[in-house]
């Protein structure tokens, strides 16, 4: 499958779980912010090279809790349909806390790294105005119901080198879009809390 044919798969993925889960946090209710995927179906042709291979997260979803933020992990025990999405960042349902956003932020507290209570759970309402971004909308006026598109980040430097010799599948998935991203306003994404990599950020809003 080509790059561009993978990315439509990851829309429909990264838009099913903007609108289906919420994230309890300290007892705090969140909806996702940023999330980075990580797929394959070999089905399908789709073999993520950067995907961990982690047999405990082929069985059923969990959750795995590292520095990046939290994966929420869907898998067959055959390892042909293998889903990863990992948690960047949590957009506040209230008003009075802040928006956070990984590394790190996400999932520890400071100082002393004490991991933060983390549950998924499945949103009691509608989501239907969310969309991605295009040549529709003013980047100026970018607020959470829209969603960003980019490349991930902080992909392995080994897993880099191991396919070096094969360019064509390292610049599939690592260049794939497979980062998205929801921000209240361009202002909040340079705030204390807000994202990480922001040269990528502000690329796809140029490349429309």
């Amino acid at each position: 499958m080509k790059k561009q044919e993978i990315e439509l798969v990851l829309n429909k993925i990264a838009m099913n779980c903007f609108t289906s889960y919420d994230i309890r946090r300290d007892d705090v209710l969140f909806e996702l912010s940023e999330i980075e995927i990580y797929l394959t179906n070999k089905s399908e042709g789709i073999k993520d090279i950067f995907r961990h291979d982690n047999e405990d997260h082929l069985c059923k979803e969990i959750t795995s809790i590292h520095y990046s933020g939290f994966d929420i992990c869907m898998g067959d025990k055959d390892k042909d349909v293998y889903c990863g999405v990992l948690v960047r960042g949590l957009i506040s349902k209230d008003i009075a806390v802040d928006d956070v956003y990984g590394p790190g932020r996400v999932m520890y507290s400071y100082p002393g790294k004490k991991e933060r209570g983390i549950e998924i759970i499945n949103r009691n309402e509608e989501t239907n105005n969310l969309r991605f971004y295009d040549d529709t909308v003013n980047p100026r006026l970018i607020n959470s119901d829209i969603i960003l598109r980019m490349p991930r980040v902080n992909l392995s430097k080994s897993t880099c080198h191991k396919h070096i010799g094969n360019p064509a599948e390292l610049n599939k998935y690592l260049n794939l879009k497979a980062r998205f991203l929801r921000v209240k306003s361009i202002e909040s994404m340079l705030s204390k809390n807000g994202p990480e990599e922001l040269r990528e950020v502000f690329n796809s809003l140029l490349s429309r």
